[in-house]
């Protein structure tokens, strides 16, 4: 079985994969709900009911992307210093990458992801403005365990401490 969270950096980037984790009722109730809206598509096409067939087939859409997200989801991050780019996988097909610019620093704001349990955390992560003011560039739209949440924070602190230090670095000295 794959991995649902994947986290690591290469110190320049830290990428960040998340994959959807739904119990198998809920995907055995969307693929029966897929293939009780196809049957009503084909049985608008044979009695020819144009009407009926373009609505079933935009909700078909609509429900084989669910479905498809719900089975094979998964979140692609990658954050380094000028920007967080994300992608979504539906197994299928991916949507383009999003590149999101981080202007001032970037920081980590958690929530519980259900209210009367800690341990799965919703992420934001939020930027500044030019006026210092904290600007949400990005949610994660999966749930992340705690472990993994302290584990992101400690890279994007790494990451941002690194760049720091390059820019304010003092040229080096010599005695000659």
């Amino acid at each position: 079985m794959k991995e649902r969270i994947k986290i690591y950096s290469d110190e320049i980037c830290i990428y960040v994969s998340i994959g959807v984790n739904n119990p198998l009722y809920g995907k055995v109730a969307l693929i029966l709900a897929d293939a009780l809206i196809l049957s009503v598509l084909i049985l608008a096409i044979v009695i020819w009911i144009p009407g009926l067939a373009l609505v079933s087939l935009l909700f078909l859409f609509f429900l084989t992307k669910y479905t498809l997200w719900n089975i094979y989801g998964r979140e692609n991050v990658i954050i380094n210093t000028k920007n967080v780019t994300y992608q979504h996988d539906y197994g299928f097909f991916k949507t383009d990458y999003t590149i999101l610019p981080i202007n001032k620093g970037l920081s980590l704001k958690v929530a519980p992801a259900k209210p009367t349990e800690n341990k799965e955390l919703l992420i934001k992560m939020t930027s500044y403005n030019d006026n210092d003011l904290p600007v949400e560039i990005y949610t994660m739209a999966l749930s992340v365990p705690e472990d993994d949440v302290i584990r992101l924070n400690m890279l994007m602190k790494q990451l941002f401490v690194d760049k720091m230090a390059e820019e304010y670095m003092l040229p080096p000295i010599h005695l000659n």
